[in-house]
């Protein structure tokens, strides 16, 4: 109970410290409000925002979730808190630096969405989807993006940028089980639900067997992103999903480990 008090305690001061930092920035004081930072990270990580800045993804998130009784509203606040010096930096034109930060923050909030399915704001990770949006992105990066795309309903923008993150590494078999897992979490949902995601159950089947073991995705086998048309929204519809089911080449078939049959592009 006193451990749960104290976190409380330092989220109220991390989020005071950054309304304070908006208001600064929101105020025309961009600037100023950059060196603020440290009033927010202080509470929520005990170092500072330049300490933070020369952590890796991996060593931030391995601070958040240390100790023996991790909780996730610390990843929450800490998401916000990047988040927010992200866009303070491009108040301020420094694109580059809000660029690192915008994916930083996306790897946080595709940690948090596999986690939880009520600590990640809808509103900052619809925000964080458009701002990543034309960014290059590393597979790990992808495969946040894709769990942010999928918390929001998004499933066939998830599967897109799933599928993008395989094309980079398609030896990498973690990033297949994610896809596997991807979309034995569909599966599980209603109909209408996955209508609305814009990937019907039909798709979500196909793609299942298509990386089941035995079978090795290769780069460019399925970017379904160039066959699919854009809404009015800039959101990938159901009506420019791709049809059938058409792959680019021929396809052989030669024998691989487990009786199974690996597929290769002639």
């Amino acid at each position: 109970m006193y451990q749960r008090d104290y976190l409380m305690r330092q989220i109220e001061q991390a989020a005071r410290a950054l309304a304070a930092i908006m208001k600064k920035a929101l105020g025309g004081e961009a600037d100023q409000a950059l060196g603020m930072f440290d009033q927010a990270y202080q509470p929520l990580l005990g170092v500072s925002q330049r300490v933070v800045s020369t952590l890796t993804d991996e060593q931030l998130i391995s601070l958040l979730t240390s100790g023996s009784m991790p909780d996730l509203r610390r990843v929450a606040s800490v998401l916000e808190v990047v988040k927010s010096e992200a866009d303070v930096h491009t108040q301020a034109g420094n694109q580059q630096a809000a660029a690192t930060r915008y994916r930083r923050a996306l790897t946080l909030a595709g940690y948090l969405a596999g986690r939880s399915d009520e600590l990640l704001d809808t509103g900052l990770a619809g925000d964080l989807v458009e701002r990543t949006g034309g960014m290059a992105l590393s597979p790990s990066q992808r495969l946040a993006l894709a769990r942010v795309l999928e918390s929001l309903g998004r499933y066939a923008d998830a599967e897109d940028a799933l599928f993008e993150a395989i094309d980079d590494l398609p030896a990498d078999t973690g990033l297949v089980d994610a896809g596997i897992a991807f979309y034995q979490r569909l599966l599980a949902l209603q109909d209408a639900d996955l209508e609305t995601g814009g990937l019907p159950r039909e798709e979500v089947k196909s793609s299942l067997a298509e990386l089941l073991p035995g079978l090795t995705p290769h780069r460019g086998w399925r970017r379904r992103a160039s066959r699919r048309a854009l809404d009015g929204s800039g959101r990938r519809g159901a009506a420019g999903r791709r049809r059938g089911t058409a792959r680019r080449g021929r396809w052989d078939r030669s024998p691989c480990r487990g009786g199974r049959r690996r597929r290769w592009p002639r």
